[in-house]
């Protein structure tokens, strides 16, 4: 089985409630559930929330979206018993997705899981661990980033991640401790930020999903788009080249 597990919460710093902002009739949050379901990999699909956030329940069960309430912070618990309280096997398979990604690809996400298949005892994404700055590095438009790993190695992570930035960031103990395989893609397109951090990023994405036809879901079909977007509103490649 494979699970894709989104996490949400409504307390951005920066853009308060945008996982439940409008995005040309649906929230960004089912526009991310809707994405993903076009990935025919993924099995189930799954909200990870905190406790407090009961909007976000509501959006899940108003959409027939699985979801989980776990603790704020502590997201790599939040996940870890999230994928346990739904049954996941030791060798099953977990996409990360954060919530802050309406334009995630899938066919990206299918691309990933196969490469997961082939290296299921290591930790798989499409962005390389953070340089000794915390700088992106990605081949991947930033807003494109997906994670994967086994349960096994999550359960692994959850018994020995000590620092508070490796429970609050998931991933970071897989990293460091375990073989990584990352993928590329064939042109750098790291420079884009497409993530939802700010009203400023909600006008572009809305004004890309404006422009984007039912049927450009993906990067490909995405990048004429994007190109055009992104050179109004100056945004400048600064990625290093994997």
């Amino acid at each position: 089985m494979i699970y894709a597990i989104i996490q949400a919460r409504m307390s951005s710093t920066r853009l308060p409630g945008k996982v439940l902002m409008d995005l040309c009739g649906k929230s960004v949050l089912i526009r991310i559930v809707d994405r993903l379901r076009e990935c025919k990999s993924v099995d189930k699909i799954i909200v990870a929330t905190t406790y407090k956030d009961n909007e976000i329940i509501k959006e899940c069960m108003e959409n027939e979206v699985y979801y989980y309430q776990g603790p704020e912070d502590d997201v790599l618990g939040r996940y870890y018993h999230c994928a346990d309280y739904y049954g996941t096997k030791k060798n099953d398979g977990i996409v990360r997705i954060t919530a802050d990604c309406p334009l995630i690809d899938p066919k990206v996400v299918g691309e990933l899981i196969e490469l997961w298949k082939k290296n299921k005892d290591k930790y798989i994404s499409n962005v390389m661990p953070p340089d000794e700055n915390g700088k992106r590095v990605s081949t991947y438009p930033d807003g494109f980033d997906c994670e994967m790993f086994s349960f096994s190695l999550l359960k692994e992570a959850w018994e020995n991640a000590k620092t508070e930035y490796d429970m609050e960031h998931v991933c970071p103990w897989m990293f460091k401790n375990k073989e990584c395989a990352i993928m590329k893609y064939k042109e750098d397109y790291g420079g884009m930020k497409l993530t939802l951090d700010t009203q400023e990023d909600y006008n572009r994405i809305f004004d890309i999903y404006n422009k984007m036809t039912s049927q450009s879901k993906f990067l490909n079909d995405q990048i004429p788009y994007l190109e055009d977007i992104l050179e109004y509103t100056g945004v400048k490649n600064e990625s290093k080249i994997i």
